[in-house]
């Protein structure tokens, strides 16, 4: 649209020609100078006048200049609103004494080069996607709130919108339970396990409960998922980091890792899971509840295993990476080799240690200690007499290691 007037930019001789045809721009378009040099600008014309020696320097100085980009920066509420504009910024630090020598469009432009503005500071931190090298290398855990609750009556009921408040506890001054809905993935093969608990909050008890049955081996010989991972990764829930569970994650020799607050991506692939549990088979008991939480979990378990093994009639439940379906989450796991698959100790032994715990003994006369290990069942003694600065009558933490090749 402006191409003829930067041939008649080009064409002309003196200052005082390209000045006329830069008002008649003004006059045709509405524009101001600069806008008009902009456009002509960004339809190739360039002045041939030489650049000058401070160009790209600014008046502004680096600490003023971050000052206002805070400024801004803390107005921004947490949906993403940004309550404060450029002008009035600058119009609070200059009356708090700041020296801002340039103009609001000129700061607006110098905030988005030094990738200071609010659209700049918005943008995601970067993130390193991550690769496991065999199934139950790395397992991800996280419990949510499921659609349904149970009343007093055991009858399933649905939540409602309207029954929850933001700042008011879940159906206070009800007997209703809340139905946690617990998840692990195995972030290599994307199997999906899942297991349900009335209870009116999280807690370690069902949180090691479900962990135990997440790593047996199920009923359904179609759903062949099992075995101890390596890594263990969920958030920093009181539950999770209790030390009834983290003594016994220790004993099982599962390393775990909670991922900081506010930064659900580090275990994106289960909080993926929970979204498929609660769209692909929750959405379903509207149609065919159930009366108990007992019956919910047996139809969460076959669910799980057609799910995993791509066998639900009319759905397509494989796995696709880069755009290229390479199989279903059970063909995936089944890739596992024998010794990389850790088997879980007794259901009793690994419940005794979450209740024992770290047990406290004292050193004796031969540097020994006394211990019952839950596999041997019966008092032995270990020598302490290789670890340093080791003295007969010292008092030492002991806990049993239940997975291990001695």
């Amino acid at each position: 649209m402006y191409e003829d007037y930067v041939l008649q930019m080009r064409s002309a001789k003196t200052a005082k020609e390209r000045s006329a045809i830069i008002a008649e721009m003004c006059r045709v378009f509405g524009f101001c100078q600069v806008s008009a040099y902009r456009a002509l600008k960004e339809c190739g014309w360039q002045s041939d006048r030489k650049r000058r020696s401070d160009a790209g320097v600014s008046s502004i100085g680096n600490n003023d200049l971050n000052t206002l980009a805070a400024l801004l920066q803390n107005s921004v509420r947490k949906n993403g609103k940004k309550t404060m504009s450029v002008e009035n910024a600058r119009s609070v630090m200059l009356q708090n004494g700041f020296d801002i020598p340039i103009s609001t469009r000129q700061l607006s432009d110098l905030l988005k080069m030094r990738t200071l503005s609010t659209e700049s500071t918005a943008k995601p931190s970067p993130h390193q996607r991550m690769r496991s090298e065999y199934p139950n290398q790395v397992h991800f855990a996280d419990p949510s709130v499921a659609l349904m609750y149970f009343a007093p009556n055991g009858k399933q009921k649905f939540l409602r919108d309207d029954e929850v408040y933001k700042n008011k506890p879940f159906l206070e001054g009800r007997e209703n339970l809340k139905c946690w809905r617990y998840v692990l993935t195995d972030h290599y093969s994307g199997t999906i396990c899942v297991k349900y608990y009335a209870a009116a909050g999280e807690n370690s008890a069902n949180m090691y409960d479900f962990l135990l049955y997440a790593w047996g081996k199920k009923s359904d010989p179609l759903y062949n998922f099992h075995g101890l991972p390596e890594l263990l990764i969920w958030d920093c829930g009181s539950a999770n980091i209790s030390k009834p569970v983290t003594n016994a994650l220790k004993a099982l020799r599962v390393e775990t890792k909670p991922h900081l607050p506010g930064n659900p991506r580090a275990k994106g692939q289960v909080e993926n899971a929970n979204n498929i549990v609660e769209c692909q088979f929750e959405s379903l008991l509207k149609l065919e509840p159930v009366s108990s939480i007992e019956e919910l979990n047996d139809a969460a378990e076959r669910w799980c295993a057609a799910f995993n093994a791509n066998t639900l009639e009319g759905r397509d439940t494989q796995i696709v990476r880069h755009g290229r379906k390479i199989g279903s989450r059970t063909q995936l796991w089944n890739r596992i080799e024998s010794e990389q698959l850790r088997e879980l100790p007794d259901e009793d032994i690994c419940r005794q240690i979450f209740t024992s715990g770290v047990q406290v003994r004292t050193v004796g006369g031969d540097l020994a200690i006394s211990f019952v290990h839950p596999k041997r069942k019966m008092a032995t003694r270990y020598s302490l007499s290789h670890l340093p600065d080791i003295l007969v009558g010292m008092t030492v933490n002991v806990q049993p290691i239940l997975v291990s090749d001695e």
